[in-house]
Order: C-alpha cells, then structure tokens, then sequence
C-alpha cells in the first residue's frame, strides 16, 4: 500500500529526466536499504537551494517505491510534509501510522509489525527539515526519528535547504545534494515549452549567452520557469537576477488584479512603482514577509497573515504571492499558507527594508547584513536601492566620515567577494573596480577558506562579470568545495572566455563524479598549473586525463596529483597512457599515491616515448630500488626529463641508482650541449 502523497503530473517528471535518475537513485537509496549497524541510522540526507527539486525528488523516490521499482525491501513507506502542522503535531508512532491509515485493523497490523522489526519494515521520507520550526528540530518525535529513538532500524531519507541541516551531516549514512538543471536539460526545457517556435527559442538562448548571471540562475527549475513566464508574457526580460524577481512579481500582482477587474492605469515593472492603494498592502506583506524570514519561518496561518497584514481581507491570496496548502491526511484535514517562493519572501522582505526610516534601516544592516540566511534578501535590498541609500553607505564606511568603504570589509576576502556580488547587482561599476584593485596581482587567494554555496555564487559573479579576464592565479586549496561547488564554478567559467593561469583544487571534498566538469573548466580557462591532491577520487574516470592532457585546446604544463591514492594498475595504464600523448605537460607529481613496482612498466612505455616532461616527482611511494633502476633505464632514452625525484632508499641502493644516473648523463653529454643533465633528489 503506497502511503505517499502525489502532486502533479508524476510520470511525465519521470520520463522527462529518463532512466539514468532512476539508477542513480537506486545506487545511493541502496546505502539505506542496507541493515542497520550497531544502532546507526540508516539515513540519507539530500540537500538543495529553494526551488531545486527536492521535493519532486521525494515525490518521485514514493512512486517509484509504490511501483516496486525503489526501495523493494520496504513494506511500508509514509512521505510526512514537514511543514504540515498534523506532522509537526505528531506525538508518537501510532499518531504516525494512523495520519495515513483509515481502518483499524491495518492500522494496528501496521502498528505491530513496525514495533515488533523496530521499523526494518519502513522507509520515512522526511520533505522540507528546513520547515520545521527549531524547537522541533531539538524535541520533537520527528526529532526522535531522527536520533533513532523511534524505529530505530528505519530508514529515513530527509530534505532540506543546506543552512537547517548542519548538524545532521555527522550523523547520516549517505549525504547528496541536487544539482539543477544541466546545461542539457535546461536547453531541453526550454525547447519543450517553446516547442515549434524555433525563432523564440534562438532568441532566448542567445540571451542567457549574453546574461551569464541570468543564466547561472536558471539551473535552478523554478528560476527557469520564471524566465520562461516572463518570457512568454513578452515581458522586456532583466539583466541582472534581482530584475527577473522584481518583474516577475509585479506582472503577478497585474495578473491577479485584472482577475479582481481592476486595470491598472500605467503598467509598471518595479515594486517601487506599484500605485494606491496597493503600496501601503503590499508594505504590509513585506514586513511580515521580513519578520517571518528573521523567525526561520516559512509557514504560516491564516490568523498570522491577517495579524500582521489588516489589508489583506480583499486579497487573501496576497495578489498571487501567498497560497494556501492543503494536506488532506485520513484523520486529519490541515490548511496553512507560504509565500509562493522563498525567494519571494526574500524580495518582499528586502523591499521592506529598502522602506523603512534611516534609523531602523542602519539597525537591520548592523544586525543580519552578513547573515547567511539573509545573503539573498540584501542582494536585492542593494539592488532595489542601487546601493545609494546614505544608511547602506554609513554602514559600509563603519560609521566613520570617509568616502570608500571600510577596509576591514575589504580585507576580509568572503565579504569582499560578497561586496562586489552586490554591487554588481546595483550597477555601480565604479566600486566593483575598486573591490577588484583589492585582488593584487591578479591573484584570488582563498585557501583555507571555507566557501559555501553563497560564497562561491559571489566569485563566480567576480570571475565573470570582472573587467579582468586573465588571472594569475585561483587558489581553492582546502576551502572544503564539494561537487556541487565544482558545478556552480563549472556553470560560469566553462563558457566565459577566462584565463587561469594556475588552479590549485588540493584537499577538498571533490570526487570523480563531476571529472568531465572539471576537464572542461581546465581546457577552457586555459589552466596551465593544476593542483588536485588529496581528494576523494577526482580524476578516477578514464577520460579524464586523457581529455586534459591530450586536447587540442589544452595548454596544461604542471599537474600536481599528490595524496590521492592513484595505485590500481588500471588507473596507471590509463593515465600514463595518455601522458605518452600528452604535447603540454612539463611538470607533474605523482607523490604520495601509494604507486608501487606493479606500474612501473606503464611508466616506463610512457618515459619512454613522452618529449615534454622536464620534471617528474614520485617520492613517498612503496616503489622498490629495482622499480627505480628500471626507470632509469628508460632515461638512456629520454632526453628530455631534467629532475627525478624519488623515494628514499638505503645508502647501497641509492649508490646503485646514482651509478646509472652518471651512465644516463654520460648519455646526453654526447648528444650535445642543448640536452641537460638529469638531476635527481631522493
């Protein structure tokens, strides 16, 4: 019996993304279908921004189950709405069991079997733990869910924006987190609703080509869909990401005030336009939708929105911008209301603040401007107010009677990349070159910066919309970047005619899931230095190095790979494989990859025939004297190599390879005195 709660044409989502999500899903739910280990949870934890798809996701993962084709070992499967009140309400397991079950024998049946395996019978799809109110999160029996102190031998799969999961990461048997559209798919998307009108569709493509922080936005379904409304309304389409939300909204209020018979004698696409008497409602909204968003609150009740908005009794809907959710269960019949989008509570709370007095503005600066649950709400405050409200700028100056903004922002590198992020959006031109003159010698330098999601969005912004278009430099090394970083870095730079000199990627969170992403930023910002140690598994899929190495376009000459524990023979053949074609590379690492005798034959075909490498590291590997004597051998043949560095060996071994090193230069001596002498470090 399928206790799942479907929305929306299911088998139409299914067949649009095919059968590669379903074997995906299949792979990573298989971790929580596993049985339970010494009481841990057997839990998977998704995580996305608004608007990505998680609860399409769960939606999906139901019918699947219900259709034997997920998740085949449970015998029960309950898809609990978080932010549904009846949920948030449940006290225990038989209030659970009886949201979804109208007769009492299969309530009780289900009730015994669950208690009797300790829930090996069920699996708990949790949507939305970022709705849940705080105080649950901490006590509540969702919370016991969680903890294992209810059904301990479930499993459980729960959703949620990444700020709210946090504390769940340590916990969970298998974290994911959605990516959006790919290019692919949004490409797909918008050709499937603009199907037959091939002009409309060039036109649109050409647009996101032209707008890339439009664009790097509609990787995101919802933001998408808005593009394409507006599009299809013939709407003068925004350049910048606050426009498409401004404009969206105010064609929404438009909409739903014609349908009330109320024309609006001058159109307008800006909030701050919107005429009597519908300014002073809409402020109404704003300010609950700001008070709400500093209370972590996505939900609310009717007697909430009336409270705070008196207006709204003519126009409940909020012109549009709330509606009402109804979740009907067995027992229970709840009702309660969200904005529309949280990214339009956002808006709606940065148009509050962009209306208050002086006084309070500066106070709400002070107090959340650097906030992370803020970050969108006051790109559109400065968007809103082009950054020249004199409250913003007496913030940004720190109080003193200066010109510029206050150094201590600008040398701490995150709110630096977040200042430029901003202004962008306001089009002051003028402070995004001063924030970029920050940057010396075209160097961005963040190692050991831990960069969020956000944070990340802000050095795309950079990368791309800056005036410079060669740097000299990207350090990322143990900035703790996951796939779903690489994508967004991917999503701007690999079409955005920028130049990176070096990339340092070492000790992140990176595995080889995205290496197809990765080769395409190496080739197309023309990295010459990459530096991808101590990752999961980057650089595991066959083609990966054979791309970077071998393309026509690649100009890569240093590539350092050390602590990644590159020592199957298979990944050797491979990658030495390609280093035998490689036409660029100079310098390269492989230390500290556990490599052993076991490939040295691959790396001695590739020394052998290779007339670019100058420099070659391998110590700290378990590769024998013998190993290394074979590899000098090579070297009578190899011309080209200056410096090899090797592992340390006993005094009698190192004299031995010393010996064939005097042999090899011997070799070069007599072959002119444009070949140089090998030198070696152990």
């Amino acid at each position: 019996m399928a206790s799942a709660t479907m929305k929306g044409d299911i088998d139409q989502y299914i067949s649009t993304i095919g059968s590669k999500t379903t074997k995906n899903l299949k792979e990573i739910l298989s971790q929580v279908e596993q049985p339970s280990n010494g009481g841990k949870p057997r839990t998977l934890l998704i995580e996305g921004s608004p608007g990505i798809g998680k609860s399409v996701l769960l939606k999906q993962i139901s019918y699947l189950w219900a259709t034997n084709k997920l998740l085949t070992k449970s015998d029960f499967l309950f898809l609990l709405h978080l932010r549904n009140p009846a949920v948030q309400q449940m006290k225990s397991l038989e209030c659970l069991v009886r949201h979804f079950y109208k007769s009492e024998k299969e309530a009780l049946s289900c009730i015994t079997q669950l208690i009797q395996d300790h829930g090996k019978s069920v699996t708990i799809l949790l949507d939305g733990y970022d709705e849940l109110p705080v105080d649950l999160r901490q006590n509540s029996f969702i919370a016991y869910l969680l903890e294992c102190k209810e059904l301990p031998a479930s499993a459980i799969v729960v959703s949620s924006r990444p700020h709210a999961s946090t504390h769940l990461r340590d916990n969970v048997t298998c974290r994911v987190e959605i990516l959006g559209f790919s290019e692919e798919d949004r490409t797909h998307f918008i050709q499937q609703s603009l199907e037959g009108e091939e002009e409309k569709i060039t036109q649109l493509n050409n647009y996101l080509t032209i707008n890339p922080t439009i664009a790097a936005m509609c990787f995101v379904p919802f933001n998408m869909t808005i593009l394409l409304f507006l599009y299809k309304q013939q709407a003068t389409l925004p350049t910048r990401s606050s426009g498409l939300y401004n404009l969206f909204i105010c064609l929404t209020i438009c909409r739903h005030l014609a349908k009330s018979g109320i024309t609006l004698e001058d159109e307008f696409s800006d909030i701050n336009d919107l005429p009597q008497p519908y300014t002073d409602i809409v402020q109404q909204f704003s300010k609950f939708a700001f008070i709400a968003l500093n209370k972590n609150q996505l939900v609310f009740s009717l007697a909430e929105i009336k409270e705070h908005c008196p207006a709204i009794a003519d126009y409940p809907n909020g012109f549009g911008l709330i509606q009402a959710v109804e979740y009907v269960g067995l027992m229970s019949k709840t009702r309660s209301f969200n904005f529309t989008h949280f990214s339009v509570q956002e808006f709606l709370a940065a148009h509050y603040i962009s209306g208050v007095p002086p006084d309070e503005e500066r106070f709400i600066l002070e107090e959340y401007f650097w906030s992370d649950m803020h970050y969108n709400t006051f790109n559109f405050y400065v968007a809103l107010t082009s950054g020249q409200h004199s409250s913003f700028k007496q913030f940004l100056r720190n109080g003193k009677n200066t010109i510029a903004i206050d150094d201590k922002f600008l040398k701490d590198k995150l709110q630096r990349l977040r200042l430029y992020r901003i202004f962008h959006e306001a089009g002051d031109i003028s402070t995004c070159k001063t924030i970029e003159g920050k940057f010396t010698d075209k160097i961005i330098g963040l190692r050991g910066t831990t960069l969020s999601p956000n944070s990340l969005e802000d050095l795309t912004t950079l990368l791309t919309c800056s005036s410079c278009r060669k740097w000299k430099e990207l350090d990322l090394n143990s900035c703790y970047i996951q796939d779903y970083g690489l994508l967004l870095l991917h999503r701007s730079l690999h079409c955005a005619n920028i130049a990176i000199d070096n990339l340092w990627l070492y000790n992140n969170d990176l595995t080889s899931s995205l290496d197809s992403y990765l080769s395409d930023i190496i080739i197309a910002c023309k990295v010459k230095l990459l530096s991808i140690g101590y990752n999961k598994a980057v650089g595991e899929t066959p083609n990966f190095f054979t791309t970077i190495l071998t393309h026509p376009s690649s100009v890569v000459e240093s590539l350092l790979l050390y602590d990644n524990n590159y020592s199957t023979t298979k990944w050797a053949d491979y990658f030495f494989s390609s280093l035998r074609e490689s036409h660029t590379l100079k310098v390269l690492s492989v230390s500290d990859n556990n490599i052993s005798d076991d490939v040295c034959g691959v790396i001695c075909e590739a020394l052998a025939v290779n007339n670019t490498l100058k420099e070659l590291y391998m110590y700290h590997n378990p590769i024998t004297g013998e190993a290394s004597k074979l590899i000098l051998d090579t070297l009578k043949n190899n011309n080209t190599l200056e410096v090899l560095r090797l592992p340390h060996y006993t005094e009698d071994v190192t004299k031995e390879i010393r010996s064939l090193q005097q042999v090899v230069n011997e070799m070069r001596r007599g072959q002119g005195c444009d070949v140089k002498p090998l030198a070696m470090k152990f």
